[in-house]
C-alpha cells in the first residue's frame, strides 16, 4: 500500500518492495531595492513572485522598476550568480538559477540634469518637479555666483535656490568650479538644499 515504512521499527517478514521518494531543496530567495526609489519585480515559471522558498534549479527572474527622476544602477547577488548576460549596471533585468540561500538587490540612482547657472531659475520654476528631489548639475559656474555677500545673506545661486522653497534639490557644481573658491555664506537661509556635491577628480 502507501503506508511510510518505518526503518526504526518495521520488519522484514516476506518479500518486501520500497520505493524512495526525493525531494529537491528548497531555498529562501530575497530581493530588494537598495535605498528604495523603485520597486523590483520577480517571476518564477512565468508567475508573480514575491520571496519565499525556491526548489534548486528553479530560475527567478527580476525586472527593476525606477521611480521618476531615477535610473537602474547597480545590481548585487548573494548566493549564486547573474545567467545570460543579465544583472549588468543600468539593465533592467537580472536571471538568477537557484542553488542556495539568494538575497538579490538593485540600486536605483538619481538622474542628474544639466542646467546652465543662467537657466537655473527658470528650471526650478517651470521644470523641476514639486514632490522629488530635483538633482541638478549646474554648469556654466563661475566663482563669482557662489560666493555670499556676507556670511548670513546668501550667494548669487543661493538666491535663485531661496526663490523656490518648495523645490527640494540636491546640487553637483560643474566642473568649471575648482581650486580655491570662497563660499562664504553661499547657501545661507537655503532650506530646501539637501545636498550638494563635486564631480569627482574635481
Amino acid at each position: 500500500g502507501d503506508a511510510r515504512w518505518n526503518f526504526a521499527a518495521d520488519t522484514v517478514t516476506n518479500n518486501t518492495v520500497l520505493y524512495a521518494k526525493w525531494e529537491l531543496n528548497k531555498y529562501e530567495v530575497t530581493f530588494t531595492v537598495d535605498g528604495g526609489n523603485g520597486r523590483l519585480n520577480a517571476t518564477l515559471n512565468g508567475s508573480p513572485f514575491t520571496g519565499g522558498k525556491v526548489e534548486h534549479g528553479q530560475t527567478v527572474e527580476f525586472t527593476a522598476h525606477p521611480n521618476d527622476g531615477y535610473e537602474i544602477g547597480t545590481w548585487t547577488v548573494s548566493g549564486g550568480v547573474f545567467e545570460n548576460n543579465t544583472g549588468k549596471e543600468g539593465g533592467a533585468t537580472a536571471t538568477v538559477k537557484i542553488t542556495a540561500a539568494t538575497t538579490v538587490t538593485v540600486k536605483m540612482n538619481p538622474i542628474w540634469v544639466a542646467v546652465p547657472f543662467d537657466d537655473l531659475n527658470n528650471y526650478l520654476r517651470n521644470k523641476a518637479s514639486d514632490s522629488r528631489v530635483n538633482c541638478i548639475e549646474v554648469t556654466e559656474l563661475k566663482p563669482e555666483h557662489l560666493k555670499g555677500k556676507s556670511r548670513t545673506y546668501q550667494s548669487a545661486l543661493g538666491e535663485i535656490l531661496k526663490k523656490h522653497p518648495k523645490k527640494k534639490v540636491a546640487l553637483k557644481l560643474s566642473k568649471e568650479i575648482y581650486g580655491d573658491i570662497d563660499m562664504t555664506g553661499c547657501f545661507a537661509n537655503c532650506t530646501n538644499l539637501s545636498q550638494v556635491q563635486r564631480l569627482s577628480g574635481y
